[in-house]
């Protein structure tokens, strides 16, 4: 079913605002290789910008929130045709279930996944992907020691069924506090907010990295000034 289709048969705000078809999905790599932008890993990002050493090209680093199946289903095969990397940040609590009427990708399929080397896997918490008195959960001050906890649970189910602890987080609609984002540089965990910005190699990597949301008012307005 067309994302197109599945508009018109849904309210959910997500989909409306934040889904692109799959031929807009092509067009906007195809836009963006033909101008000689490098599509790179989230490694490959970091040991660049860990270096300091003044960038020769303009890069990419793609990442989908959530990891729905419309992702795995529509997105995903593109890539691998593509042979362009990508960071998939999971809600590991929720993994194929419904959330906010989408349906989120499995543990099995994620493991399978996982084995791509195009594919990286990183964490948007276990159980705390929801506004609590309009803001993120993860912010909300009396929620710092279960934050602690949902962090710790999602790093034991990313070790059971991955065999590894995730090194990249994405905060939950963007939104961290400075005690948040202590407790996971100190644990080598690489954030990213929904901060619109670029990385470069004065890029401080111990704060959230910026990433711009694609839409069609940031693909104008950000992208393709940034590309031109």
């Amino acid at each position: 079913m067309s994302n197109n289709v599945i508009r018109k048969l849904t309210n959910n705000s997500q989909i409306h605002e934040y889904a692109i078809d799959v031929n807009t999905f092509q067009k906007q790599l195809d836009y963006l290789k033909k101008r000689g932008v490098r599509f790179i890993s989230m490694q490959q990002m970091l040991e660049m910008v860990k270096k300091g050493r003044p960038l020769k090209h303009q890069y990419a680093v793609l990442t989908f929130d959530d990891f729905d199946q419309t992702v795995h289903d529509n997105g995903l095969p593109i890539l691998k045709a593509y042979k362009i990397p990508c960071t998939v940040f999971t809600v590991t609590g929720i993994t194929g279930s419904y959330h906010s009427g989408t349906k989120l990708v499995s543990w099995s399929q994620i493991k399978h996944m996982a084995n791509n080397r195009l594919i990286t896997v990183g964490l948007h918490t276990n159980n705390l992907h929801y506004l609590l008195h309009n803001q993120s959960a993860v912010i909300t001050a009396d929620k710092y020691n279960e934050f602690k906890q949902d962090y710790r649970e999602s790093q034991k189910l990313m070790v059971h069924y991955l065999g590894k602890e995730a090194a990249f987080f994405a905060y939950p609609y963007g939104s961290e506090t400075l005690r948040v984002q202590r407790y996971l540089d100190n644990r080598n965990v690489t954030t990213f907010s929904l901060n619109i910005g670029l990385i470069n190699e004065q890029t401080d990597i111990t704060h959230s990295l910026p990433r711009t949301m694609i839409d069609k008012r940031t693909w104008h307005n950000v992208v393709v000034p940034w590309v031109k």
